[in-house]
């Protein structure tokens, strides 16, 4: 809710007053809190400053300051409940929970939030916390960063620029692989990994799945193999067994079930099942959001179809810009227009 000058507050279900409009900016609540800005228009000169500074803090449903306003930044909270804040110059930064606890006790040049824990770094190295403040020793020293830390599970790099593979055991971080050039976040029981040049699947109980003669791994994504090879790419399952029993020119991986491939030399669109969705017929075709799909029959103009092949917006674009949940901008030369997703045009092309 916004008043006329430019306050916002928050009515509650029943669209009574639950906060009055006190705040400069106000966001949605998540974990009972919502973050609100504080503007600061006393040195501000419109053409000469590129934003207004700001001040951010914490309140909780009853409008009630969780953190007074003191922060640059304060970020969208994580699944875990945990956020990161900045001070004035976003150079330093801090981990904070959903009661506004500064859990890292003071604000450090990096840090990273993850699942499990927290890590901070003082410009040297490394450190690492879970969220109830305790501190986890790692057996490796020197750590120059860490990617990874979720379900007892870690990826840390060590001084010699290699990863490691460690795993949470009764409070304790023990080493279980090591010497990897390049890692990727677990995906259920697996990991894409590079040891040696040469890309494998690895799984938490550190066994491999390795690529059989001139098969190179290119991805994992949502229990499926990206492999190319000198007859084409295919997608594999753990098994290493080829699940849609046959090659494409190039694949990719899956969004929303959907996936881009080039069959044949033109672009289509195939399901989990393996399915066309979209024939492969296009020049181009590209995944959207929602699993909309931007599509090129020709070499000048782009249009917008769904997953079941309905076009939303006709093909006759040489722009196009998803800018929110439900609105679509469109350009042909120098002239603009606005669809929504169900395909109603909202503004028809003008200057």
């Amino acid at each position: 809710l916004s008043n006329r000058k430019k306050k916002y507050g928050y009515l509650d279900t029943t669209c009574h007053m639950k906060i009055p409009p006190l705040f400069d900016i106000a966001e949605d609540f998540a974990f009972g809190v919502a973050i609100v800005d504080s503007l600061d228009f006393s040195d501000y000169q419109p053409g000469m400053n590129l934003t207004v500074p700001k001040e951010r803090g914490l309140i909780d449903k009853n409008g009630n300051f969780l953190v007074p306003y003191k922060y640059e930044r304060i970020y969208p909270f994580n699944q875990a409940g945990f956020t990161e804040v900045a001070d004035s110059n976003a150079t330093r930064r801090g981990i904070m929970n959903r009661n506004g606890k500064l859990l890292t006790q003071k604000l450090y040049p990096k840090v990273k939030r993850f699942q499990d824990g927290f890590a901070t770094f003082n410009k040297i190295e490394w450190a690492l916390m879970d969220y109830t403040e305790k501190v986890i020793n790692l057996p490796t020293k020197g750590i120059s960063d860490i990617s990874y830390f979720s379900d007892g599970h870690l990826w840390v790099k060590d001084s010699f620029d290699f990863w490691n593979h460690l795993i949470i055991e009764n409070g304790k971080a023990l080493l279980k692989q090591s010497d990897l050039t390049e890692v990727n976040p677990f995906l259920g029981d697996y990991s894409l990994v590079q040891f040696n040049g040469e890309n494998y699947l690895y799984r938490k109980n550190q066994t491999w799945v390795e690529p059989q003669s001139g098969q190179h791994f290119r991805f994992w994504s949502e229990n499926l193999i990206g492999v190319q090879a000198a007859s084409g790419e295919f997608y594999l399952n753990s098994g290493l067994q080829n699940i849609y029993h046959r090659s494409f020119n190039r694949i990719s991986a899956f969004n929303n079930n959907i996936a881009h491939v080039i069959f044949r030399n033109k672009s289509g669109v195939i399901n989990r099942k393996g399915m066309f969705l979209i024939p492969p017929k296009y020049k181009e075709v590209m995944v959207e959001k929602e699993g909309y799909l931007r599509v090129q029959p020709l070499e000048d103009y782009i249009g917008i179809i769904d997953k079941k092949g309905k076009m939303i917006v006709p093909v006759k674009y040489d722009f196009i810009q998803f800018l929110s949940p439900d609105l679509i901008r469109v350009e042909r030369d120098d002239f603009i227009g606005y669809y929504r997703f169900d395909g109603k045009p909202i503004w028809e092309l003008q200057e």
